[in-house]
């Protein structure tokens, strides 16, 4: 998918839809002690790289910005999450299919925004 701008979306508000979809704390997405709270598990890991995703490829935030949001990580462990979240959602339907819902609502938010 191409680089897009969908503002007003915030960072935040994608942590929080893609843990409420996955089922998880917004807290643990965001921890950056990942290891000592064993929060490298693919259950937290996963929606994590997704935020990660569409903070990049839906509101078009810079590497280092995201990695700062997401407990201080570096822009290198942004593009490895983003990477990972690529190869997964062709192989998970469960997180594509979030992936595609988050789409969908952050356009709508645009939508809304735009007509105001």
């Amino acid at each position: 998918m191409s680089l897009a701008r969908f503002s007003p979306v915030r960072i935040s508000e994608v942590q929080l839809a893609v843990a409420e979809a996955c089922g998880i704390k917004m807290a643990d997405m965001v921890a950056h002690d990942a290891e000592r709270y064993g929060l490298r598990k693919r259950s937290i890991a996963y929606p994590r790289h997704l935020a990660m995703w569409l903070c990049r490829h839906i509101i078009g935030v810079p590497y280092t910005e995201i990695g700062s949001k997401f407990g201080g990580r570096d822009h290198s462990t942004v593009i490895h999450g983003i990477r990972n979240c690529e190869k997964f959602c062709k192989d998970n339907v469960r997180y594509s299919g979030i992936r595609d819902e988050m789409i969908e609502r952050f356009k709508k938010m645009e939508k809304n925004h735009a007509s105001i």
